[in-house]
């Protein structure tokens, strides 16, 4: 028996809150029940992240259809509408809708003025916040999970690159600038460890 179209959605967006939890951070929904779990994890940015993002969001897109939407409330109807959209054009990195599937490798991971990077530092550095010594152990987390997150954009980027969709080099110049500096400052100057201080 079919759950209820609202719960079914409801559901659905656990599940692929749950696949990001960066973006469980930004939206301030880390005390939810839901997603207690997840505050010291970072996003998966490896291939088979990739992969189980796709399949999720088919195996949601085949339930969502199997919804009579003739036999759906009015209130379900606009639900159903705005779900379909939402998972055609999946408005957040580093997710592909159902409609840019084709395109998932189009996105560049990094970028002089987004990316993964530059979203990982801006969560840690602006969302995450740290009130207790569940939230810095969570925080030491998150830390302690970015070098496998940048071997994983390294190894997306490789895959790009063997698709011949590199981003701009003179993106790439930007980044490795930025890098560069944030390495050579060293760890002590770094703001991701002057904001844990505060």
């Amino acid at each position: 028996m079919k759950i209820a179209y609202e719960k079914f959605a409801d559901k659905a967006f656990v599940k692929f809150f749950r696949m990001t939890p960066e973006v469980i951070s930004v939206m301030g929904l880390s005390n939810l029940q839901e997603f207690s779990d997840l505050g010291g994890k970072l996003n998966d940015y490896s291939q088979e992240g990739l992969r189980l993002r796709q399949q999720a969001l088919e195996e949601v897109y085949a339930q969502h259809r199997h919804y009579d939407f003739d036999r759906l409330t009015d209130a379900e109807k606009l639900s159903y509408q705005v779900f379909e959209f939402f998972l055609q054009y999946l408005p957040f990195e580093p997710w592909a809708g159902l409609a840019g599937g084709d395109f998932k490798y189009y996105a560049y991971p990094v970028c002089h003025h987004d990316g993964a990077p530059v979203e990982t530092f801006n969560l840690l550095v602006n969302f995450h916040e740290v009130h207790s010594l569940e939230d810095a152990d969570n925080y030491i987390k998150r830390l302690g999970a970015l070098p496998k997150m940048f071997k994983d954009i390294e190894q997306g980027l490789r895959h790009r690159h063997k698709l011949k969709l590199s981003p701009p080099k003179s993106a790439l110049k930007i980044i490795i600038s930025e890098m560069t500096d944030l390495i050579e400052d060293g760890f002590q100057k770094s703001e991701l460890l002057t904001t844990f201080e505060q």
